[in-house]
């Protein structure tokens, strides 16, 4: 499988994760950019889901939205799979997004992330006469019946309830985001990126959420760990055994020799020996260090991945690049990074219309361009993403 996220808008985590207490295994998706962008379709990203053999597929959701017909068939594909759906949202949910997440068994949404729903739009025409206009507005009603009938279908909430929501353009972050999904859904503090973790000894729950305090039973790998330890145990001793047997057998060899030279002979095999181990003594000594070199590599390459993310943060995120150098100064985690620029997000006020043009005039893109590089509300940026894509 091919996870280029520099090229597409999902990713595929290539292998599976072992949960030991539950004895399933876990594979991460990940959707993070506008669905049905840069030339990618729902078929590419069905193909590689349909070739996951998990208990457990976890869906990492931080999207805005994109094409309506994509994100219907990823949601279809999602829940027609063999696989149990566990949806994560990171971060923003949006449009089509917010259909996609409902394929989830499971949904798990941090107090700062959050859905946002809005009437379906037609922005493939150009230069549209009555004729048109009249057949969007068919079409338009088409897809906003869809959308409302599986709102209503997965949340338990009626027509007019949900046709609101939509008219007003609406935000739900947090617990506001659960009481309208329902059951399905809970909030967390975080979400924990579990394919990332590759030491099952230290993450014996490896694809699992974390408990409220952080630790875990791990009564399984501890029977492992000792499993282990007796067969190592076992084979240490029976080495010993042998090795002294030899070293009696030849001390034997050297003291019942009827040769005058047999204390000369002692004193070689007692110098050979020590010299041996002298070898053996600087052997360990170099490995010794080339360990700790790959410590300190494998340490400042960490480093770099944390700084180079969190700075990839702040320019999603508009923030000034102050606040990152901060970040990466007082070392926080990219995590905290995107949970604290989240939070402040989630305080801001929502505005349902954040670009207005003077009656009987119409930005042009390089204006609305500018205007986005300027944002720094989410919600801004994505309305005037919106209205860019219109005017292409």
């Amino acid at each position: 499988m091919v996870n280029d996220m520099k090229s597409k808008w999902y990713s595929v985590k290539e292998d599976n994760v072992l949960n030991i207490s539950e004895q399933k295994k876990y594979r991460d998706v990940f959707i993070l950019d506008e669905i049905g962008g840069y030339g990618i379709y729902a078929k590419n990203f069905i193909r590689e889901l349909n070739q996951i053999d998990a208990d457990v597929i976890n869906v990492h959701m931080d999207s805005v939205g994109g094409n309506i017909t994509d994100g219907i068939a990823i949601y279809n594909a999602l829940r027609g799979h063999k696989s149990e759906i566990h949806v994560h949202i990171n971060g923003i949910a949006g449009s089509i997004a917010s259909i996609i997440i409902l394929a989830g068994d499971k949904i798990y949404i941090p107090e700062n992330a959050g859905i946002f729903l809005h009437l379906p739009m037609y922005a493939e025409m150009d230069y549209p006469n009555r004729q048109d206009m009249t057949e969007a507005i068919e079409v338009l009603g088409n897809f906003e019946r869809v959308l409302t009938s599986t709102y209503m279908k997965h949340t338990g909430k009626d027509e007019d309830y949900i046709r609101q929501l939509l008219e007003a353009e609406t935000w739900l972050f947090g617990q506001e985001a659960v009481d309208f999904i329902g059951e399905q859904a809970e909030v967390v503090e975080k979400i924990a990126m579990v394919a990332r973790m590759k030491d099952l000894e230290k993450y014996p729950f490896s694809a699992s959420l974390p408990s409220g305090d952080g630790e875990q039973d791990e009564p399984e790998v501890d029977n492992m760990k000792d499993e282990i330890k007796a067969e190592a145990t076992e084979e240490v001793v029976e080495a010993s055994v042998e090795a002294t047997e030899e070293v009696v057998e030849v001390a034997e060899e050297v003291v019942d020799s009827s040769s005058p030279d047999h204390e000369e002979a002692v004193d070689a095999i007692i110098d050979a020996d020590l010299e041996k181990l002298a070898e053996e003594e600087e052997e360990e000594e170099l490995e010794e260090v080339d360990a700790e070199a790959e410590e300190a590599e494998a340490v400042l390459a960490c480093e770099k991945e944390r700084v180079s993310d969190i700075i990839a943060l702040a320019e999603k995120y508009a923030v000034d690049a102050s606040v990152a150098l901060q970040a990466v100064k007082d070392e926080v985690s990219v995590g905290d990074f995107k949970d604290s620029l989240l939070d402040v997000l989630a305080k801001q006020p929502a505005s349902r219309k954040i670009v207005s043009s003077p009656e009987g005039a119409k930005a042009s893109v390089s204006e609305l361009r500018e205007q986005l590089d300027n944002a720094t509300d989410p919600k801004q940026k994505y309305l005037l993403a919106k209205q860019i894509k219109s005017l292409r």
